[in-house]
């Protein structure tokens, strides 16, 4: 697959489960919804993009009380505290990290689906790390935005704005996804989020590049 090429997802059985990983911060149900709809329909709208195995859900937040944090369990879904925004998308980077070494395949290209709805954070390299993925990881990647205010988003296989996913709509036109994707630079690189950027080792907080330390 060339770099940068957008590839439709397949519809045939061979994409057989999809994992979804979630901020519920960035992107909270509406309040006439619960989690156990969100669940199902999440599912049956995969199942029509030819998922038809096992949907996980990690769902990651700032710190619940323990009756919210039973409904995520009630419903099927992992919830992850992390309160810190940084620190949440860190941390959910590398369980992403984590999960592409059981699910990598290179001779089964859509055996599984990687869908993420989150919104990136300017110091994390989020967007270069998820695009990374998509090009040498040999995996679908589905990816979920806010429609109002779309930003910079990898380019994957599908995009959805998240108010037409839950009203469980098709992914957006090619088109339209490619007029957004044109939005970002896409000089391949290895993602630095795994070190904490400090002052004192030089680091820029706002674009992750090394600078030159004042005398």
């Amino acid at each position: 697959m060339a770099q940068g090429a957008i590839v439709p997802a397949t519809t045939d059985a061979v994409c057989k489960t999809a994992s979804v990983f979630w901020d519920v911060e960035d992107f909270p149900l509406p309040a006439d919804r619960d989690l156990c709809w969100f669940r199902e329909n999440l599912k049956e709208h995969l199942r029509k993009q030819g998922i038809l195995g096992d949907v996980s859900i990690t769902a990651y937040g700032e710190e619940k009380p323990d009756e919210v944090v039973n409904r995520y369990k009630d419903a099927g879904i992992t919830f992850v505290s992390k309160g810190n925004k940084y620190w949440r998308l860190v941390l959910m980077m590398a369980d992403i990290g984590l999960w592409t070494l059981g699910h990598r395949d290179v001779y089964n290209y859509d055996k599984t689906v990687l869908m993420l709805i989150v919104k990136d954070d300017k110091d994390t390299e989020f967007i270069q790390y998820i695009q990374n993925l998509d090009w040498v990881m040999y995996l679908s990647v589905f990816y979920v935005l806010v429609e109002q205010e779309p930003g910079p988003v990898p380019m994957v296989q599908e995009a959805w704005f998240w108010e037409k996913l839950l009203e469980g709509e098709e992914p957006m036109p090619q088109e339209e996804f490619r007029k957004i994707c044109s939005q970002v630079k896409r000089n391949v690189k290895s993602p630095s989020f795994f070190r904490r950027p400090t002052e004192s080792s030089g680091y820029n907080f706002s674009s992750m590049k090394k600078t030159k330390k004042d005398d």
